[in-house]
């Protein structure tokens, strides 16, 4: 649901432009809105230079050049309709542009993300009744996160550098973006990102960069100073805390081995409140981390303890600033007249401070310990390590296709047939299967597995199948996951002891038959009497070497076949069908509930495992069901993976259910 029009969402909008029109600032009234009029008057040219060689009042707008820009076409409207409130539209803009994104991370949280962002009692002090502009640029840093997310850098870096030229105080972001793409993996794109937002700030500011007036008013606005107001002492020398926080945030975020979009968020919240904790802010200020916060509220799971937290926020919030907060100007305007509700008792000033800080410190430890930690699920010290076996023709490589459709680059793929002994047509394949353990280099492979598994780089050849000849040694580096597919896997304890996963494809006889026919036909060449031969003379060491593996498997997939066919016969129609056996420990319930097809499914007698049986093939969204029952799906899976449809997609989103707990269990 994104800004549906319901009654309620009607009602909030009309009693925010509502606000817009009835309240305002001396901030707004005598400040922003003057210097419009004189840059509009004074046909553009720079507004900051003509209020320093005019000794207007230089705390007009410590704003950058993008805020100018924006709030220009309605200063002009509203001057021109003389109607103040048209000057403040931008704001309310900005508030459903952060609703419309919240909306789209939780479409199936409306309700929270209404009660805990857009009924948000500090957002509707600080910018519709108090008329500060903060929640511009806090609207076009969450875009350019969410546009991060989606691994859309230069768009994301667009959108940053046109928030830095709206107030500056967004560059603390810009080290958290930086190093959340050298997490990524994404090195070059460092250095474009920073290139890029840096040049969209400084063309659009570099026209008044120079100027005396810009200077007084901007970069040199005593506002910039509180940041070296809040000190220990060490001797002669001081800890500033705004910037300790600052770069403890830093060092703590860099030192995750793993970062979700959640934890991203979380980041930036916790990197904005610390800051807000140890300066003495305006009371706009907070709109910096309420998205943030918002998202934090939406998303934990203990619904009481969020909202109490809410309340006294919001709460601590109004007293310290409706009554004890002291500005140079006028906060509250109504109809244009000062409405002071200021208590002048220092004692009282300095505990309603104090409670707001104490809250602002249980958001930090709650950002840290229900976000943060909780989040960081996933913080593995080893690659990991798919296993997937079975006879030959059974699937193996359209199951590390499908795999490979999910996790992208993370995933390396090692085929077992590039550790036979011999070339095509080597003398000693007279004497031994390809199915033969001591026709394979199996120990050879299990070192390969254990130097990848531990980052190592390792040197093999691939056997193409193509010509039957193997390649010169490559160099193969390791990855965040590792698939070896092939027929002897699981045979020795010591690579079964390095596959986190073990899968096998256990098709019906009949059915891997047919599959095996057809492909080899096509992609080998081979006639299908030779393939006949060679299916029968190998049934023995399949019996003996293959099937035996089974019995390591933690995920056992079956294909059968509901209907008869002719075997070998390519375009036959096959009615399949689908039994998964896998171990007992995984929860999939969720996953069942989702499944718009009927199944089997039930615990096996050994006490080990479950299956589940499906005789139709699923028309379910399996992406959609992924995000929802698999948690922090993000770090898994590539930024831009590719779901299959029916049985293939249904064991794609059971192997990466299967993979997240044994990441979990890793971490424990």
């Amino acid at each position: 649901m994104i800004l549906k029009m319901s009654n309620n969402f009607k009602v909030i909008v009309f009693v925010k432009i509502a606000l817009l029109f009835l309240f305002s600032s001396a901030y707004n009234d005598a400040l922003f809105q003057p210097f419009l009029k004189a840059f509009i008057d004074n046909k553009f040219v720079n507004p900051w230079q003509f209020y320093f060689e005019h000794n207007l009042n230089l705390d007009s707008f410590p704003y950058h050049s993008f805020m100018l820009l924006v709030l220009t076409p309605f200063s002009y409207l509203s001057a021109l309709l003389n109607i103040g409130m048209i000057f403040k539209m931008p704001l309310f803009l900005a508030d459903l542009g952060i609703l419309y994104l919240l909306l789209k991370f939780f479409p199936s949280k409306s309700n929270r993300v209404y009660i805990f962002y857009f009924l948000n009692p500090i957002v509707i002090y600080s910018i519709y009744i108090h008329a500060q502009l903060d929640i511009i640029p806090t609207a076009l840093l969450l875009y350019s996160i969410y546009l991060l997310t989606l691994n859309k850098n230069r768009y994301s870096a667009i959108i940053l550098g046109l928030a830095l030229a709206t107030k500056f105080h967004i560059i603390i972001a810009l080290p958290l973006i930086l190093f959340y793409l050298h997490k990524t993996n994404k090195i070059l794109e460092i250095y474009k990102y920073f290139a890029i937002s840096l040049s969209v700030f400084l063309f659009l500011d570099l026209p008044f960069l120079f100027s005396e007036g810009f200077m007084q008013m901007v970069l040199l606005n005593p506002k910039q100073s509180l940041i070296f107001n809040s000190f220990y002492h060490i001797g002669a020398v001081k800890i500033l805390l705004p910037i300790a926080s600052i770069l403890l945030v830093y060092f703590h975020f860099y030192n995750q081995n793993k970062i979700n979009h959640d934890l991203l968020y979380f980041y930036f919240g916790l990197l904005f409140t610390a800051v807000i904790f140890f300066i003495y802010p305006g009371p706009a200020w907070y709109v910096w981390m309420i998205p943030f916060v918002a998202i934090y509220f939406v998303q934990n799971k203990n619904k009481e303890k969020s909202l109490l937290l809410y309340s006294a926020f919001s709460l601590t919030y109004l007293i310290f600033f409706l009554f004890f907060h002291k500005s140079e100007y006028a906060d509250v305007l109504f109809l244009g007249r000062v409405i002071n509700l200021k208590i002048e008792n220092e004692n009282m000033a300095n505990i309603a401070f104090t409670f707001l800080e104490v809250i602002l410190a249980a958001i930090i430890y709650a950002f840290y310990k229900y976000g943060i930690k909780s989040n960081s699920i996933y913080n593995k010290h080893l690659n990991l390590v798919i296993g997937i076996g079975g006879d030959s023709g059974v699937g193996k490589t359209t199951l590390v296709n499908n795999l490979q459709s999910i996790l992208g680059d993370k995933l390396l793929q090692i085929e077992g047939d590039g550790e036979h002994k011999w070339e095509r047509g080597d003398e000693n394949w007279k004497k031994f299967t390809h199915l033969d353990p001591k026709a394979n280099h199996i120990h050879k492979q299990s070192d390969a597995i254990y130097g990848l598994k531990h980052n190592q780089t390792i040197y093999r050849c691939e056997y193409e199948h193509s010509s039957g000849k193997f390649t010169e040694p490559k160099k193969v580096l390791p990855k965040e996951f590792i698939v070896i597919a092939g027929l002897h896997p699981f045979y020795l304890p010591k690579l079964r002891k390095n596959i986190d996963l073990k899968i096998y494809i256990d098709t019906d006889e009949t059915l891997r038959r047919h599959w095996k026919i057809i492909r080899d036909i096509k992609k080998r060449g081979y006639s299908h009497e030779k393939i006949i031969e060679q299916i029968e003379n190998r049934m023995t060491d399949a019996e003996k070497y293959i099937y035996p593996q089974k019995e390591f498997a933690d995920m056992v997939i079956n294909y059968f076949s509901i209907n008869e066919y002719t075997i070998g016969q390519e375009g036959e129609a096959i009615n399949l069908g689908l039994k998964i056996t896998f171990d007992a420990n995984i929860p999939i319930e969720d996953i069942l509930n989702n499944l718009d097809c009927s199944f089997e499914w039930d615990y096996n007698y050994d006490l080990k495992t479950q299956f589940i049986k499906l005789n139709e093939v699923p028309n379910t969204s399996f992406e959609k069901v992924a995000f929802q029952c698999i948690e922090n799906l993000d770090e898994i899976v590539s930024y831009n993976c590719k779901w299959e449809f029916g049985y293939e997609g249904f064991i794609q989103l059971l192997t990466l259910k299967m993979i997240s707990e044994q990441l979990k269990l890793e971490n424990r």
